[in-house]
C-alpha cells in the first residue's frame, strides 16, 4: 500500500514538471536561491559543499539507475533527467563559485552607500537601483551604459527584493546568479519545444536535446551578469513563436514574436539580427495565403505597433539625445592592446586553424597562438574565456580532448544541415529559409564584428549563441528521414560522446571547486 502511494507521489511529481515546465524551473530556482540565502540553510549546505555536490550526483545518478534496472525508465522520466541533470549542473557551479568568476565587462559598484557610479554592468545595476531612473547623461562615459536597460532594471528590482529581506549587498549580488539560472533553464526548455516544433522525435529528440542542454555555453550563460543570458532566451523564443505562427497564423502567436523580438532588442540590440530570418517567414505566408491577406495584414500590424516602438525605444533614445548610433560599439583602450590581433591577414583568421591553436584549451592572451576566429569561436564555446579552468595535466589533456571533439561533432552536425537544406522535401521551404537567414546573417555580422574589433575577446562565442540550434536542427532532420542505419548510428555516437564529454568536464570542475572555501559563506544580517 505504502509502496503504491509512493510510486503514485512520484508520478504526479514528474508530471507536474513535465506539464508545467516553467513553473517546476520558478520552483527550482527558488530553491537554489534558498541554498545560497537562507543562513541555516547556507551553512548545512554551502558549509559542506563537496558533501553537497558529492550527494547531489550521487541521488541523482541512484534514482534514475535504480528506474533504469526496474524498467521504468520511460520517455518522460528520460527527458525529465536531461532537464533536471543540465539545471543540477548550472545549480552547482552557481553554488560552489564565486559570483565574480569569469564575468564579462560586469566592472564594479561605486559603493552602494554614496552616490558614486561604479562601472561596467555591475555599476549600471548600481546606479538603476540608487537612483530608480535611466542615466541622464551620455551613456558612452561610462564603460556597459550604453546598453539597453531591460536586464539591468530586472536586476535593480531583485536586488531590491533581496535587500528587503535583509541580505546584505554582496549577497544579493550572488543572488542575481537565480535570474541568469532562470533565464538559462527557460532557454533549454525553449531550445527542446523547438527540436518538437521540427518534428524530430523519440530517441534523435532525447540525443539532440541533451547535446545542446549539456553543453558548456548555457552553464556559462547561467552564471553570467551581463545581458546575454536574457537575450539567448528572447532570441530562441523569437525562433519558437515564429515556427508555430508559421503553422498557424493566430493573433497570440504574432503578438508573442513581436514581445520577444522587442524585449530581446531592449535587452540587447544584437537579437534585432534574427528580424530578416523571421521576415522572411512572413513573406512566404503571405505569399502562399494570398486569399487572406486581409487577416494577414491586420496581423503584420498589430506585431509592428507592439515590436516597433517598444524595440526601438532605447536606440532612438541615444540617438536623439547624445547622437549615438543605431549600432553602436566602443573600442577597447590602450589596456586592452594586449590582446589586438589586427596585423593578421584574413586567411591567418579566417583559414584553417594552426596546431598551435588548438593545443591549450583555455586563453593564454597570446595574439600569437589565438588568432584564428574559428579557433576562438570552439574555444570559447566550451571554455569561454576563464570557466572550467583548472591545473592538472590530466584535465587539461582532457579539455583538449573535448574541444577537439567538439570541432568533429560541430562539422559533422553542419554537414548534416546542408544536406537537408539541398535536399528537396527535407523540410518546408519557409523554415529553410529563416534557418540560412538567420545562420548566416548571424554568422556574417560575427565575422564582420571580428574585424572591425580585432582583440581576442571579440571573437567570443557568446554573441552568438543561437547559432547552436541550426546545425541540430539540421541533424535531427537528417536522422529522422535517414535509410542508413549505419551512418545514422556513427552520428548518434559522436553525438553522445560529445555530450558524456561535456558533462565529465563540468562535474569534475564543480567538485574541484567544492572542495574549496573560494565561495564566501555571507551573513544574511547585512
Amino acid at each position: 500500500m505504502n509502496k503504491n502511494i509512493s510510486n503514485s507521489q512520484e508520478r504526479k511529481g514528474m508530471n507536474m514538471m513535465y506539464r508545467y515546465p516553467i513553473l517546476a524551473i520558478v520552483f527550482s530556482c527558488i530553491c537554489i536561491w534558498a541554498v545560497g540565502s537562507i543562513e541555516f540553510v547556507q551553512r548545512v549546505t554551502l558549509g559542506n559543499k563537496r558533501f553537497l555536490a558529492v550527494l547531489i550526483i550521487a541521488g541523482y545518478l541512484a534514482y534514475y539507475g535504480y528506474c533504469y534496472f526496474k524498467g521504468t525508465l520511460n520517455k518522460r522520466r528520460i527527458i525529465t533527467g536531461i532537464f533536471l541533470g543540465s539545471f543540477l549542473i548550472r545549480a552547482l557551479f552557481i553554488l560552489v563559485s564565486p559570483y565574480e568568476l569569469g564575468q564579462h565587462d560586469v566592472h564594479f559598484v561605486g559603493g552602494w552607500d554614496t552616490n558614486e557610479i561604479g562601472s561596467g554592468h555591475f555599476g549600471y545595476i548600481e546606479y538603476l537601483y540608487k537612483f530608480k531612473k535611466l542615466p541622464n547623461f551620455n551613456p558612452t562615459r561610462i564603460w556597459a551604459f550604453y546598453n539597453p536597460p531591460l536586464h539591468h532594471i530586472i536586476s535593480a528590482v531583485w536586488i531590491g527584493i533581496n535587500r528587503m529581506l535583509g541580505f546584505n549587498y554582496e549577497l544579493c549580488m550572488e543572488n542575481l546568479q537565480i535570474l541568469t539560472l532562470f533565464y538559462g533553464s527557460v532557454s533549454t526548455y525553449f531550445v527542446y519545444r523547438i527540436l518538437q516544433e521540427f518534428k524530430i522525435k523519440e530517441s534523435n529528440l532525447l540525443i539532440l536535446t541533451g547535446v545542446l542542454i549539456f553543453h558548456p555555453v548555457f552553464t556559462v550563460l547561467s552564471a553570467s551578469l551581463n545581458n546575454d543570458c536574457l537575450a539567448v532566451l528572447f532570441s530562441l523564443s523569437t525562433l519558437l513563436y515564429t515556427v508555430r505562427w508559421y503553422k498557424k497564423q493566430i493573433i497570440s502567436r504574432i503578438l508573442l514574436i513581436a514581445l520577444s523580438i522587442s524585449l530581446g532588442m531592449l535587452t540587447k540590440t544584437s537579437v534585432g539580427l534574427l528580424a530578416p530570418g523571421v521576415g522572411i517567414v512572413f513573406l512566404m505566408v503571405m505569399v502562399r495565403k494570398r486569399d487572406q491577406w486581409i487577416k494577414i495584414c491586420r496581423q503584420f500590424l498589430a506585431f509592428g505597433v507592439l515590436c516597433i516602438p517598444i524595440g526601438m525605444a532605447w536606440v532612438v533614445r541615444l540617438r536623439m539625445l547624445y547622437q549615438i548610433p543605431f549600432t553602436y560599439v566602443p573600442m577597447l583602450g590602450e589596456i586592452d592592446q594586449y590582446q589586438y590581433v589586427g596585423n593578421y591577414g584574413v586567411w591567418e583568421r579566417l583559414g584553417i586553424p594552426e596546431a598551435e591553436s588548438m593545443s591549450h584549451a583555455w586563453n593564454k592572451w597570446n595574439p600569437g597562438a589565438e588568432h584564428n576566429i574559428w579557433a576562438e569561436l570552439f574555444r570559447s564555446a566550451l571554455f569561454d574565456e576563464k570557466a572550467f579552468q583548472m591545473t592538472g595535466t590530466l584535465y587539461e589533456w582532457f579539455a583538449v580532448i573535448l574541444l577537439i571533439t567538439s570541432i568533429l561533432a560541430a562539422v559533422l552536425m553542419n554537414v548534416m544541415l546542408i544536406r537537408v537544406l539541398i535536399q528537396k522535401r527535407s523540410m518546408d521551404g519557409a523554415l529553410k529559409g529563416m534557418i540560412v537567414a538567420g545562420y548566416a546573417v548571424l554568422l556574417i555580422s560575427y565575422i564582420k564584428f571580428c574585424f572591425q574589433y580585432p582583440f581576442i575577446c571579440t571573437m567570443n562565442f557568446r554573441y552568438i549563441v543561437v547559432t547552436i540550434l541550426f546545425p541540430a536542427i539540421g541533424t535531427g532532420i537528417w536522422l529522422e528521414k535517414s535509410k542508413n542505419q549505419g551512418q545514422a548510428l556513427a552520428v548518434k555516437i559522436m553525438i553522445c560522446g560529445f555530450s558524456v564529454l561535456c558533462i565529465g568536464l563540468m562535474i569534475a570542475y564543480c567538485l574541484n571547486w567544492s572542495a574549496t572555501d573560494i565561495q564566501t559563506l555571507n551573513s544574511v544580517n547585512g
